[in-house]
């Protein structure tokens, strides 16, 4: 066949090229586990890649109107999200961002993922803190449950960060009481 159909051959060297780049984009754009989606989200971070990050969200947790009163009320736009960590990372002058001791329980309809984040920053040094990640399987696709605590553990929906340098008063120097 090979030899008597040269266009048959160009054909299916074709249809195969075009089902192997076919296949790379599907897997690349959705998680084909709960732990899959944790570890993408956790690299997304990491890279400073933040519209990669919100797109691995629960829609029921994606906003499409920049509403600042929703955020409150548990649901995000994607604006708002880049906006969140891109001024909490810049405020803090943050280098580096290294998640460590990745614990993850993988279920059938439920991921939980436990793991210690550390932000090193210039002006705080190095931040660190203990995280729980929820990933769904929602309608076969698996996302993160987001909430600001994937940010810093305390953090609660409509929290800001803010950045202040406060002067110490000078004490007064002693000797032997004097």
């Amino acid at each position: 066949i090979w030899r008597c159909n040269p266009h048959l051959k160009r054909f299916l060297s074709i249809l195969l090229i075009t089902i192997m780049i076919i296949s790379c984009f599907s897997g690349c754009a959705s998680a084909s586990s709960g732990r899959q989606v944790c570890l993408d989200f956790l690299s997304c971070i990491s890279e400073k890649d933040y519209i990669g990050a919100y797109a691995l969200l629960d829609d029921s947790i994606k906003l499409d109107s920049d509403d600042e009163n929703l955020e409150s009320r548990g649901r995000i736009s994607e604006k708002q999200f880049v906006a969140k960590y891109s001024n909490i990372f810049a405020a803090l002058d943050i280098q580096s961002v290294v998640y460590e001791n990745i614990d993850i329980d993988q279920g059938e309809i439920f991921t939980i993922a436990n793991f210690t984040g550390t932000y090193s920053s210039a002006l705080a040094g190095d931040l660190t803190g203990e995280y729980r990640m929820v990933a769904l399987k929602v309608n076969g696709k698996w996302c993160i449950e987001w909430t600001p605590g994937l940010i810093f553990p305390e953090m609660e929906w409509g929290d800001t960060v803010r950045v202040a340098s406060i002067s110490a008063q000078r004490g007064e120097i002693i000797s032997d009481g004097h």
